[in-house]
């Protein structure tokens, strides 16, 4: 499901001599993250601008059409975010495992709210939808990479 060209990890010498079971659980564990991460991306982020921009929270002149087309993409997002999080809860990993690729808050995350905090109130709207879209081009790309049917 997840190809080892997205585990930068099993490029490493001494990753390749490691048996097939344990390339399968790093690879099972970059699948893990990377869903863990969408899920929360979906709701921490990307719904966090669209809720925004539907509720007119922001200090910007969205026009009523803008206003419900964000109310259609939050409702995507969500799905990708329940998509992402059955996914984790039907993946075949011990309860310890995914304790530990479980992050409640991604590094992005972090990150892309310190930089729109810091920013004047007044580009704060911006800021966060360039965050969101750069952070959907980025899944994007990850999902078109995808292997070919064999």
């Amino acid at each position: 499901m997840f190809p080892e060209r997205f585990v930068p990890v099993l490029k490493h010498p001494q990753t390749k001599e490691l048996p097939a079971s344990a390339r399968t659980l790093l690879r099972r564990a970059a699948l893990f993250r990377f869903m863990n991460f969408t899920h929360k991306l979906e709701m921490l982020v990307v719904n966090t601008v669209t809720a925004n921009i539907a509720l007119g929270r922001y200090d910007a002149d969205f026009t009523d059409p803008i206003r419900l087309d964000a109310h259609r993409i939050y409702v995507d997002e969500a799905y990708h975010a329940l998509f992402s999080f059955e996914y984790m809860q039907n993946m075949p990993i011990q309860e310890h495992e995914r304790a530990a690729f479980a992050e409640t808050m991604p590094a992005f995350v972090t990150r892309a709210n310190a930089i729109a905090a810091a920013c004047d109130p007044a580009d704060r709207a911006l800021i966060e939808l360039l965050a969101v879209i750069i952070s959907e081009m980025l899944i994007t790309t990850t999902l078109r990479a995808r292997p070919e049917k064999s």
